[in-house]
Order: C-alpha cells, then structure tokens, then sequence
C-alpha cells in the first residue's frame, strides 16, 4: 500500500477529481486487458490527493522552467482537463527524490498513454483531420488535449521502455503533429503588445498570454 507522508489541503472538489481519473483510468486498463491480454500497472492509492499536492509542485519547480508548455497563471486544479492534469502528475513525480515514487510513476507511463490518447478532445482533432476538415480550427480544449499528448510523449520518450519511444515515434508523434497542425498552431505567432506590456485590459493580458503558449 501507498504511504502519503503529508497532509493534503486540496478541495472535496479535487478528491472528486481524482476519483473520477482513477475510474477512467481503471477502465482503460480493463479494455487494455481485454484487448491485448495485458494487465498494466495501476496503484489506485498513487493517485492521493497529498501526492498530487507535492507533485504539481515539483512539476512546477523542476520541469517548467525547462519546458513552459503549460501557463501557470492558467492552471486551476479543478478544473484543468484530467488528461493534462495526469501528464503534470506524473512529470513531477519523476523528480521526487524518493526512488519508489519514480518508479511508480514510471509503471503508470503506458497506461496514462493509452488514457490520453484516447482522450475524446484528442480523437476527435485527429478524426476531423482524416476526413479532409479545413486547418485553421483551433479550440482551447483540442490544445489542452495536445499538451497531454506531449507530455505523456515527452515522459516515454526519455524514461520509458524500449518499446515505448519505439511506439512514442512511429505512432504518436505522428497523431501530435496532425493535431498540431490541424489546430493551425504552426502560423502562430508572438504578439508584440504582450512583450511591449502595453495590454489594456486583464482580458488582454490573458489572451495575449494564451497566444504565447500556443507559440510556445
């Protein structure tokens, strides 16, 4: 059994939250099981509401200033969209400096991988891409879903299996950049009002700020 080692201050609406990604979590394992005849790791007590405290945390501390894909100033734990918010959990658990909270994290790669991309905000980029829809159609929720899919990416890749960066490369960097595209972010570009300061309004500032994620 998992030992949480601190108190939690998070919201009943948090815990909720979480119980909620442990049950789609718990149902992709069981298809998972069905199809491939395989049982991926799952630590349902991993998944804590004091662990996801020390988590975004260290997500924040450790990997944002080296990949600020995420805006902090955005980021609301109750409402962030589960796959995205299951991405920061387990990119800040890599940087606990308690190995078996690494190594659990890492057990829970593949599974949170099939969760994300199967992530109906994510699906339905790529469906719309494979019937011909026009590029150009850019949604905040499709860009959350491409910041999941990157993350989980990004995790597989430098601490996954073998077979995983195998699978990271050939499949779903694809998927990311179709997405990507069809969420015409490669024509984005800086604003020069938001580097100039010279922003009117909260509004302004928070438009400007999403544009530059985007970029990002």
């Amino acid at each position: 059994m998992w030992q949480n080692q601190a108190r939690s201050n998070t919201s009943p609406l948090v815990e909720q939250r979480l119980g909620t990604l442990i049950s789609n979590l718990a149902e992709v394992q069981a298809e998972m099981a069905r199809i491939q005849n395989r049982l991926m790791p799952f630590d349902r007590t991993f998944f804590a509401p004091q662990n996801l405290d020390a988590f975004v945390q260290s997500y924040w501390c450790h990997w944002y200033p080296h990949c600020p894909i995420v805006d902090p100033l955005a980021f609301d734990v109750n409402s962030i969209p589960l796959p995205l918010l299951l991405g920061i959990f387990l990119t800040g658990a890599v940087f606990s400096p308690c190995p078996h909270t690494t190594s659990t994290a890492r057990d829970h790669f593949d599974l949170a991988e099939e969760f994300i991309f199967r992530n109906p905000d994510f699906t339905t980029v790529i469906d719309g891409a494979s019937i011909g829809s026009p590029a150009g159609q850019y949604s905040p929720v499709g860009f959350h879903a491409l910041q999941a899919a990157f993350s989980i990416a990004v995790l597989q890749t430098f601490e996954g299996s073998s077979s995983a960066r195998r699978r990271i490369r050939t499949y779903r960097y694809t998927d990311i950049i179709t997405v990507t595209r069809t969420l015409s972010l490669p024509s984005k570009h800086n604003d020069a009002s938001y580097t100039q300061c010279s922003l009117s309004a909260t509004s302004d500032y928070a438009l400007a700020r999403q544009g530059e994620y985007q970029v990002r």
